[in-house]
């Protein structure tokens, strides 16, 4: 696909008669650049997020472990947030 996309758009957007101002040519240029670098943003964006996420869940085990080192109690956090000491 991309070879056909690459084979016949330069023929419809940049034209030898619209030259110099190629209004076709840098208007789809621009979209396709913006379209690029929102989709990029994105993909960032969302393993960025799933990053943080798993280093706070790695935080919060890793106190509760230390906790339980020093004081000799345990500490259980159920996913709805209710925390149980033994």
């Amino acid at each position: 696909m991309a070879n056909v996309l690459q084979a016949w758009l330069p023929l419809i957007v940049w034209q030898q008669v619209e030259a110099p101002a190629y209004r076709k040519g840098f208007i789809t240029v621009s979209f396709s650049n913006l379209v690029v670098t929102a989709l990029t943003i994105r993909v960032l964006h969302a393993r960025e997020i799933s990053n943080r996420k798993g280093r706070q869940d790695t935080d919060h085990i890793e106190r509760i472990s230390s906790s339980e080192v020093e004081t000799g109690v345990s500490v259980v956090v159920e996913p709805g947030g209710k925390t149980w000491c033994t």
